[in-house]
């Protein structure tokens, strides 16, 4: 009941009350909604609408972490380059199953070999820089 429907001088406290209760009601099943319809989009847009597009979805996600950890390459020291070998696009054209696998290896790997070349502050200076030159004259 809205306060416009009661009479002037009409003040009832559970009429009120149960007014506020369901406006609040109302107003938090319509919060609800509009959340479970953002999850769904955004899970859509994130998994895809079906096991296809899912298989799909993951596969592209596998293909950028790969992507990204080859990105790291000049950040390793020399020694740990050869984890990196197998050019990228032999890695890429792993079945799904064995890149999930590659990379689930990987990453600890690459991450620990940047950490030691962190660690040991390599600077990589041309081996010119070690050598003033002499000039003639």
């Amino acid at each position: 009941m809205h306060n416009v429907d009661r009479p002037r001088g009409s003040h009832d406290g559970h009429a009120n009350a149960s007014c506020l209760s369901d406006w609040a009601s109302e107003l938090i099943t319509l919060l609800f909604d509009q959340f479970e319809d953002q999850w769904k989009l955004r899970n859509e847009a994130l998994h895809g609408r079906d096991d296809a597009e899912h298989s799909l979805f993951h596969r592209a996600r596998l293909c950028d972490k790969a992507t990204r950890l080859y990105a790291q390459a000049g950040t390793l020291l020399a020694l740990d380059r050869p984890i990196l070998s197998r050019p990228l696009t032999t890695i890429l054209d792993l079945p799904t199953t064995s890149l999930e696998a590659w990379i689930s290896q990987a990453v600890p790997t690459i991450l620990r070999c940047i950490s030691d070349a962190n660690d040991a502050h390599v600077q990589t200076n041309p081996i010119d820089d070690y050598f003033p030159r002499l000039r003639d004259g």
